[in-house]
């Protein structure tokens, strides 16, 4: 979290990356970083409690834009395009033989373009 370039090995620092890195330096309070993801887990849960799917699926979309329009490759073999999320959570994925769906136990890999 709090780690420097010259943290990782030579062979890691070009791809290695920490939030101290990502914020230029300043350390990060990993007391407070957990308290702020423990509240919006909270909030997220509250939502999905409260039947607002649509509202969690969106802000999730919004910070991962991999999930629409990117070529991936399946783990379960096939390629496919990013096609959103699906009512259960589900990363939608379609290919050429139709919309396949990507559970958390199933993994999928960018395809570099």
């Amino acid at each position: 979290m709090n780690q420097t370039e010259e943290d990782f090995e030579a062979s890691l620092r070009g791809s290695a990356t920490s939030l101290r890195i990502l914020r230029c330096g300043v350390t990060v309070d990993r007391e407070a970083l957990a308290t702020s993801l423990i509240e919006a887990l909270a909030t997220a849960i509250g939502l999905l409690r409260a039947g607002a799917w649509p509202e969690v699926a969106e802000q999730f979309l919004r910070y991962a834009s991999q999930a629409t329009g990117r070529r991936v490759r399946l783990a379960a073999g096939g390629e496919g395009l990013t096609d959103g999320l699906d009512a259960s959570g589900a990363l939608r994925v379609a290919t050429a033989s139709g919309i396949v769906l990507v559970h958390a136990s199933e993994s999928v890999a960018l395809i570099e373009e």
